[in-house]
């Protein structure tokens, strides 16, 4: 294992293990899976749907995307999230067209074919454990301006079972699906949906704001408020939510590092933090004596390090950084016993942390 620079004496971060795609693609995203006790790193190129095992890297799955048949064009695979189905553990992968599919991560077959309202699709979300069997697709844009009489789209979330049941539910927000992520809430799964509304699109697209809704993920019902920035004009990009001493945060990057209590009165967050550098993805992890929050990120060019911060969820103090790379890490998976999965070009590594008592 070799050590990455970190920022902080608190956090040492190691490069646990680094394996190729074989399939040679680019890695486009990344998820956690139990695989029936066996901890696996889970990854998306655009033909294929792969899995690792987490400890020893070895190669467990490899699934390609079937063909497509006459006069259908071809898709390419973006997104994937994990979740247990009625008889294990279940990918679903979303793929450039808005199309989803189910596998088996046990041995690779594809449970359920090409399925969904095709259109664009921006984030997948679910979970194993509370709230399994579902997964939450993040998809469209609403907007309305002086140009059109009629809004551009109706931004929605879908709610999917990943067996051969129908859409168990429709959300609709109307804006443009920013990121979804899925918790817990008083014991029952929880959706948080960020979205972004302008008015103008076409003549002053810095003319938006932010707003992020949280359903239950079982009934489809509306929990609390409308979460909405510090400031209006203040977007809400990728959300992640967790417990903290019995309380439900949600944290969202809006000007900073934001923090929301479901049931604490009032819509604008409790507390703000300023990161370093630019964020685009968070993962909850941690346990309840040491929640943590992991935060992925870099600059907008090739040429900018990527970074990796953990922070404290407690206080929301910043325990350390890493820049292990090029690039930006906009995806990342939290895995137990302190490790994170990102896709790494043509490989996924996997990253262990190590925090100072």
């Amino acid at each position: 294992m070799s050590e990455l620079p970190a920022a902080a004496a608190e956090l040492e971060i190691t490069e646990a293990w680094t394996a190729d795609a074989p399939t040679g693609g680019r890695v486009l995203d990344v998820a956690y899976a139990d695989i029936d006790g066996r901890a696996a790193a889970v990854a998306v190129t655009a033909d294929a749907l792969l899995a690792w095992d987490l400890d020893s890297a070895e190669p467990i799955l490899r699934a390609a995307v079937p063909e497509p048949g006459p006069r259908r064009q071809a898709t390419e695979l973006c997104r994937v999230a994990v979740t247990d189905g009625a008889d294990g553990p279940v990918a679903v992968t979303g793929d450039d067209a808005g199309g989803l599919q189910a596998w088996d991560l046990r041995s690779g077959e594809r449970l359920r074919g090409r399925f969904g309202e095709y259109g664009r699709l921006r984030e997948l979300a679910a979970r194993q454990g509370a709230g399994a069997g579902r997964v939450l697709v993040a998809r469209g844009a609403g907007a309305s301006s002086s140009v059109y009489a009629n809004p551009v789209g109706d931004g929605l979330v879908e709610l999917w079972g990943v067996g051969l049941e129908p859409r168990v539910k429709s959300l609709p927000h109307g804006g443009f699906s920013v990121a979804v992520a899925v918790g817990e809430h008083d014991g029952r799964a929880l959706a948080v949906v960020s979205a972004e509304y302008s008015m103008r699109p076409l003549i002053d697209s810095s003319d938006a704001e932010g707003k992020a809704y949280l359903w239950d993920l079982e009934t489809g019902g509306q929990v609390g408020e409308v979460l909405l920035p510090v400031r209006e004009g203040d977007l809400i990009g990728s959300v992640a939510v967790g417990a903290v001493d019995g309380r439900t945060l949600v944290v969202g990057v809006s000007n900073g590092l934001s923090v929301w209590e479901i049931g604490r009165p009032g819509s604008r967050p409790h507390s703000t933090v300023r990161p370093p550098g630019r964020i685009d993805a968070l993962a909850w992890t941690g346990g309840p004596d040491r929640p943590l929050l992991l935060a992925g990120g870099g600059g907008p060019r090739m040429q900018d390090r990527s970074r990796l911060q953990v922070w404290d969820a407690r206080d929301w103090r910043l325990l350390g950084e890493a820049r292990p790379g090029w690039g930006t890490l906009n995806r990342l998976a939290a895995a137990p016993d302190a490790r994170v999965i990102v896709p790494w070009n043509q490989a996924v590594r996997v990253l262990r942390y190590r925090v100072a008592d």
